[in-house]
């Protein structure tokens, strides 16, 4: 087997589709399996995943109780029998039928850990459409993962998302890369491990994903448990970024405290508000912020010592 595309499924009946049959439709020569993990949905997307099943044999399907987006893409690597593995949200399509072959020629030429390409947002109002704009620094060449990081970090031409490339299977088994179960923002935690594990990748300039911009999505709205899972991630960077001491890691680090910090203002429960702030004390902050090589990091420090001190304790 050469290639397993691995799709979380959870509630996405109206989507479901597109989604499959952009997968079908590909052109690559070798073969490939799209492994569908429903994640205990409660709508119509099972029955959809069973059709599909029933008439092509491309198709695995694996049936779980919901454990969330990372213990359902655990599941599919679990089944996964290709030499390398790809991961697409269920939401989300191919825009073309040649993307396959793509990427798998580029693995294979040029011997990567994982190869990157490019996705474009794709809103109901198709006028809304846009890609990023990344930096010529990365483009089309082969690199270590932690330089490939660190300066996409720095141009803003890296996003923690784990949908846009083609992994080496044996990369993934030999470094334990896995998903945090039963939190969201796994991407991030993920991501930033992967580039600093890997040896050789490569980004290539071009769109394969249409990345769906939908209401009612996992990201649309804020609670108590998104912040949670915020802090969940940035202390994992933090026990990861013990072996480099890297400072676009402490960077990506900082970020998930900025942004907690900026949305507690949304919460509206006063005892959550302060259950965050604790555990924002317990992490000593200040020091953190301090060590940043970015301006804009250490003042934010200075601020939320001079503004937070008095109200959680000491940090």
């Amino acid at each position: 087997m050469d290639i397993s595309i691995i799709v979380p499924v959870y509630n996405v009946e109206k989507y479901l589709k597109e989604c499959i049959d952009s997968l079908l439709n590909q052109d690559l020569k070798g073969k490939y399996e799209i492994v569908c993990v429903n994640d205990g949905s409660t709508d119509n997307s099972l029955e959809i995943l069973k059709s599909y099943e029933n008439i092509n044999d491309k198709i695995v399907l694996v049936d779980q109780n919901n454990k969330g987006l990372g213990g359902a893409r655990n599941s599919g690597l679990k089944h996964a029998k290709g030499k390398y593995v790809m991961f697409i949200d269920s939401d989300d399509y191919f825009k073309h039928n040649y993307v396959l072959s793509l990427l798998h020629n580029e693995i294979v030429k040029d011997d990567l850990d994982f190869v990157i390409a490019d996705f474009e947002y794709d809103y109901e109002d198709k006028s809304k459409n846009f890609c990023i704009e990344r930096t010529e620094k990365i483009k089309n060449k082969i690199m270590t993962g932690q330089e490939m990081y660190d300066i996409g970090v720095k141009t803003k031409s890296i996003m923690s998302i784990v949908w846009n490339k083609l992994y080496k299977k044996e990369f993934l088994v030999k470094t334990n890369l896995n998903f945090i179960e039963g939190i969201i923002y796994e991407d991030m935690e993920f991501t930033p491990r992967a580039y600093y594990l890997a040896t050789r990748v490569k980004y290539i300039d071009e769109v394969i994903i249409m990345y769906r911009q939908r209401e009612g999505s996992i990201m649309s709205d804020l609670n108590i448990n998104k912040l949670d899972n915020y802090l969940v991630v940035a202390e994992s960077l933090n026990h990861f970024n013990q072996d480099y001491n890297s400072k676009v890691l402490l960077n990506s680090e900082l970020y998930l405290y900025v942004t907690v910090i900026r949305k507690l203002k949304y919460l509206n429960d006063k005892t959550e508000v302060r259950n965050i702030k604790k555990k924002l004390s317990e992490r000593r902050l200040f020091s953190k912020f301090i060590k940043s090589n970015r301006l804009k990091y250490k003042i934010f420090g200075l601020l939320y010592y001079i503004f937070y001190t008095k109200q959680i304790g000491s940090i």
